[in-house]
C-alpha cells in the first residue's frame, strides 16, 4: 500500500501545527561530568567514588541519590557542589523537571562565584535539553566572566556552541567551538571538537566562508574556514583532499589538526540520518496483533497528514509482515528495494529479535518493540520504541523513591505479565538501594481480593494473635485487626477491573493511609468518573495522549476517535504509538546528538538512550473524583 497526501483521507482536515526540525548541534563532550568533591571521611569519599562509577555505568538517578544524601549532611560550599552534582546526574538521566527543581532550590547567596556560575550553566543546559535555546542564551548573557577556571570556560563555550546551533546560527556556533579547542586536553574530545567545528562551518555558504572576519579576540575562525572550504571542494577527490589538508596542517601547526579528522567528518556526515523521502511501515495485519497494527497504522497516517514541516511531504508505503516472524527479513529487503529510506516496524517481538540479530541494516529501522537482548551496545541504524510495561514499573519505583518513600508492599496478578512487571519494579527498587517488605500475587479472575490483601498487610497474622489470645483467656476479646505498620506505600500492578475493586478493599482492610502507586494499566484510557471513583488518590503514570489535559494534538486525537469510535479508545495508546513513530523522525538527529534532549511526544517525553532505545518519560497523575488530574508540577 502506497500513501501520498493527495490520495488518502482527502476529506479529513487536520489543523495541527508541528514545530519545524532544528538543525542538530554536535556535542563533542557530552554532558558535563560532576565536579570532583573531596569529603572529610573515607566513607564519604567512597560514596562519592561509587556515584562516579554509577554515572559511568549509565545509572544516573542512583548517582544523584548518593549526591543528594551526601549534600544533606555537608556544609557550604561542599553542600552546593554536591547538590549541583545531583542535579547534573538527574539531567543526564533524563529527569529534566526534577533536575531543574533541584537547581532552583540551591542557595547560592553566600557561596563563591564559581558555584553561582555552575548553577547558571546547569540551568542553561536544562533549557537546551528542552529545545529552549533562546532562553539558554539569555542565561549565558548573565555570565560576564568565567574567570580562569578551565572546566567552567569549557562548559560555557560548549553550551554557547550548542545554543547557537539550536537556533540555526551555525557561524556563532563555530566561533564558540573555536574558543573551546584551546581548553581541551583529551585526545578523543579534541578530535570530536574539531569535527564539530568543521561540521558547523561546512553548513555555511561559500560566500560566508570567504567573507567572515575573525573576532577581535582572535579565534582562528578564518583559518578553520579555509579548511572547511577545502573539505567541501575536494570531498569527492580523496587524493587531492589529502594533499591540500596536509598543506593546510603544515601552514597552521599551532591549531593542532588531528590526523584523519577531515575523513572522520565526511564519514559522520554519511552516518547522519537524512530526512527520508520514502518511509516503509512494516506491521502484521493478520493474526493476534492485527488490531494493534491497525491502530498503529492509523495513528501513523493521521500524524503524516497532520505534518506541517515545510517542504517535507514523504511517501509512505505499508507492508504486511504476516503471521510468521521469519518473513521479516524478506519484507525489510523488499521495502529497501522499493526505495525506502526509513523503516518503521516491525511490531512483533520475535520479528524485532530477528531483525536486530541479523546483518547490518542499510536503511535505518525504528522497531516498535524491544528486543530480548539487554546489550547496551547499539546496533548501527537500529532503534527500538516500545510501550513497555517493565519501563513503566521501573518509573513507578523511581517516582516513589523521589517522593521519599522507603518500604513498599507489592500486589501483582498471577501470570507472566504480572511477574514481569513485579520483577522490573523490584529490580529497579533494589538498584536504588531499597528493599521490598512483601510481594503477594493475586488471582486476577477473582472479584474478592481480600485473601491477598490480608496476607500482604499481615492481617492474617493479626487475626491469628486474636485466636491465640481468646484461647489463652478462654473468652472472646474485642478486637480490631491491625495491619503492619512498617510499610509506607503499595505498588499495585493491575488492569482497570481489578484496580477498581482492589482500591476500596484496601481501604476496608485498614490501608486507607497507604499511598498506592501503579502503572498506566489501571486506567482504561478514557474518562469514566462513575467507574473510576473508587480509585481516588491512586497515583499512576500514563502517556499524555490519554490524559484529560490540554495537548497541542488534541484535535488530532478527537479526529481519530471520531473516525474509529470502536477502536479509538480501546487501542488509544497504540494510536499514540503510531503518531509518535512518525513525529519523532524529523527529530532523530537532535535526540542522537544530544542524549539529554527530548521530544514532547504523545506517548511521553521521548529520549534516545545510549543503547538507541527511544525511552519515554510518562506523566504523573492521580484519580480525583474518578478523573485523572496532575499529581503535581514535577510530572
Amino acid at each position: 500500500m502506497i500513501v501520498k497526501k493527495k490520495t488518502v483521507f482527502t476529506s479529513i482536515i487536520f489543523s495541527v501545527l508541528l514545530s519545524a526540525c532544528a538543525s542538530p548541534p554536535g556535542r563533542p563532550l557530552g554532558a558535563a561530568a560532576p565536579t570532583p568533591v573531596v569529603l572529610a571521611t573515607e566513607a564519604d569519599n567512597a560514596a562519592i567514588d561509587a556515584a562516579t562509577q554509577l554515572i559511568q555505568q549509565g545509572k544516573h538517578l542512583d548517582a544523584a541519590l548518593i549526591y543528594s544524601r551526601m549534600a544533606a549532611k555537608a556544609l557550604p560550599p561542599t553542600k552546593q557542589e554536591l547538590q549541583l552534582n545531583a542535579a547534573q546526574a538527574m539531567l543526564k538521566g533524563g529527569y529534566v523537571v526534577q533536575a531543574q527543581q533541584l537547581v532552583l532550590d540551591i542557595d547560592t547567596s553566600t557561596v563563591t562565584d564559581r558555584i553561582r556560575i555552575r548553577k547558571l550553566l546547569l540551568l542553561t543546559e536544562i533549557d537546551l535539553s528542552r529545545g529552549n535555546a533562546e532562553r539558554g542564551l539569555k542565561i549565558l548573557e548573565k555570565i560576564l566572566s568565567v574567570g580562569d577556571d578551565p572546566e567552567l570556560r569549557l562548559r560555557y563555550w560548549s553550551l554557547k556552541a550548542d545554543a547557537f546551533a539550536l537556533v540555526g546560527n551555525n557561524l556563532e556556533s563555530a566561533r564558540a567551538r573555536a574558543q573551546m579547542l584551546g581548553l581541551i586536553d583529551n585526545f578523543n574530545d579534541r578530535a570530536n571538537a574539531q569535527v564539530a567545528l568543521l561540521k558547523a562551518l561546512t553548513t555555511l555558504s561559500d560566500d560566508t566562508l570567504l567573507r567572515v572576519s575573525p573576532m577581535a579576540s582572535g579565534d582562528n575562525i578564518r583559518t578553520w574556514m579555509e579548511l572547511a572550504l577545502i573539505t567541501r571542494n575536494y570531498q569527492r577527490n580523496s587524493a587531492e583532499l589529502s594533499k591540500r589538508v596536509n598543506t593546510w596542517r603544515e601552514q597552521n601547526p599551532q591549531l593542532g589538526l588531528i590526523e584523519n579528522v577531515v575523513e572522520s567528518l565526511l564519514y559522520r556526515q554519511k552516518d547522519k540520518l537524512d530526512l527520508p523521502k520514502r518511509i516503509a511501515l512494516l506491521l502484521p495485519f493478520e493474526g493476534a496483533f492485527a488490531n494493534v497494527a491497525d491502530a498503529v497504522r492509523d495513528g501513523f497516517l493521521a500524524a503524516f497528514y497532520a505534518n506541517k514541516i515545510e517542504n517535507y511531504t514523504p511517501e509512505v508505503r505499508i507492508y504486511d509482515t504476516g503471521k510468521v516472524p521469519d518473513q521479516i527479513w524478506s519484507t525489510y529487503l523488499h521495502a529497501v528495494q522499493d526505495g525506502a529510506q526509513m523503516v518503521v516496524g516491525p511490531l512483533n517481538k520475535n520479528a524485532v529479535n530477528i531483525l536486530a540479530g541479523g546483518s547490518n541494516l542499510d536503511v535505518p529501522v525504528i522497531a516498535l518493540n524491544y528486543t530480548d537482548s539487554q546489550t547496551t551496545t547499539p546496533k548501527s541504524n537500529f532503534f527500538q520504541f516500545s510501550l513497555s510495561p517493565e519501563d513503566e514499573a521501573m518509573q513507578v519505583a523511581e517516582r516513589a523513591w523521589l517522593d521519599q518513600y522507603q518500604h513498599p508492599l507489592i500486589l501483582f496478578p498471577q501470570g507472566a505479565w504480572g511477574e514481569r512487571v513485579q520483577a522490573a519494579f523490584v529490580e529497579r527498587w533494589q538498584q536504588l538501594g531499597g528493599s521490598v517488605l512483601e510481594s503477594i500475587a493475586y488471582d486476577p479472575r477473582n472479584n474478592d481480593f481480600s485473601p491477598a490483601i490480608r496476607r500482604v498487610l499481615n492481617l492474617d497474622a493479626s487475626q491469628a494473635r486474636r485466636v491465640e489470645l481468646n484461647q489463652i483467656l478462654n473468652t472472646k476479646v474485642e478486637f480490631t485487626p491491625r495491619r503492619r505498620q512498617d510499610a509506607d506505600f503499595i505498588f499495585l500492578a493491575a488492569f482497570p477491573r481489578q484496580a477498581r475493586q482492589i482500591s476500596p478493599q484496601l481501604r476496608f482492610h485498614h490501608a486507607a493511609d497507604l499511598p498506592v502507586y501503579s502503572t498506566s494499566h489501571v486506567y482504561s484510557g478514557s474518562v469514566d468518573a462513575n467507574l473510576d471513583k473508587d480509585m481516588d488518590e491512586l497515583r499512576f503514570g500514563d502517556m499524555p495522549w490519554v490524559l484529560p489535559q490540554p495537548r497541542p494534538l488534541v484535535k488530532l486525537k478527537n479526529t481519530i476517535e471520531a473516525l474509529w469510535p470502536s477502536n479509538g479508545q480501546g487501542y488509544a495508546r497504540f494510536y499514540a504509538l503510531g503518531v509518535d513513530a512518525f513525529n519523532i523522525i524529523p527529530h532523530m538527529n537532535q535526540l542522537i546528538s544530544i542524549r539529554t534532549s527530548s521530544h514532547d511526544g504523545e506517548t511521553g517525553q521521548l529520549y534516545i538512550d545510549d543503547a538507541n532505545r527511544i525511552y519515554r518519560r510518562i506523566s504523573w497523575v492521580k484519580f480525583a473524583r474518578g478523573v485523572p488530574v496532575a499529581l503535581d508540577q514535577q510530572n
